[in-house]
């Protein structure tokens, strides 16, 4: 399971949550980085929100159901989008989601599979 470091995120998430309605509307409508994990609750997909959309973007994923097998969700507030993107793009690269495009061998960004 990967942990990451919190403490330098302004707000950040009190912790891990099930993936469920009544979770979802604890989330405060602010910007940030959100991660999406599995049964294991390793990190399968990571992406950023602006400012204000924070709750808006789970609840999207949550009623498309367009990521398979979610059963937890964190999220860490930023100042910023600037700093949501430095963040998000940090994170892919060390963490490497499967459901984040990651670059093949030649360095393009390939789609994952789902």
């Amino acid at each position: 399971m990967h942990q990451l470091d919190r403490s330098e995120f302004e707000g950040g998430s009190q912790g891990i949550f099930w993936w469920v309605p009544w979770e979802l509307t604890n989330v405060p409508a602010v910007g940030g980085v959100y991660c999406l994990r599995d049964i294991n609750q390793t990190i399968v997909y990571i992406a950023g929100a602006k400012p204000g959309e924070l709750r808006e973007k789970l609840n999207k994923h949550f009623k498309k159901n367009d990521i398979p097998d979610i059963y937890y969700f964190d999220w860490y507030q930023t100042s910023n989008e600037y700093e949501t993107d430095v963040v998000k793009q940090e994170w892919i690269a060390e963490f490497r989601p499967k459901h984040n495009m990651q670059p093949d061998d030649s360095g393009k960004l390939k789609k994952p599979d789902f």
